[in-house]
């Protein structure tokens, strides 16, 4: 069995607002299909305590003009947490999953 592991992001400082993208391309091809409907991003605790995971997400999840990758816009949260970050999409009448973690820390320390 071929197990897909996330990825890493980049650590994002508590003080901090950026974006992470997931990049379906392995599924749409070179042309077609591409990604339908509304993608659905999620954080949850990975390790550490943050009682409400959820508000590191601002906003709805887009979709690239592209058609083969997703953005989320994110903010840091609590320090010393790592957040497991999901992205759900359909392609092609199917669901496809991606996720990455994505650790808080306060840059310096």
């Amino acid at each position: 069995m071929n197990e897909r592991c996330p990825e890493f992001f980049d650590p994002i400082d508590i003080d901090e607002t950026d974006w992470v993208e997931f990049d379906f391309t392995a599924w749409t091809g070179a042309v077609t299909p591409l990604i339908t409907g509304t993608p659905v991003v999620t954080a949850e605790v990975h390790a550490g305590v943050d009682p409400a995971p959820a508000t590191m997400l601002i906003g709805a999840a887009i979709a690239r003009p592209s058609g083969r990758a997703v953005a989320q816009r994110i903010q840091g949260a609590v320090r010393g947490v790592s957040y497991l970050l999901r992205c759900e999409v359909t392609i092609d009448g199917e669901q496809h999953v991606l996720a990455g973690i994505i650790k808080v820390k306060k840059v310096g320390t």
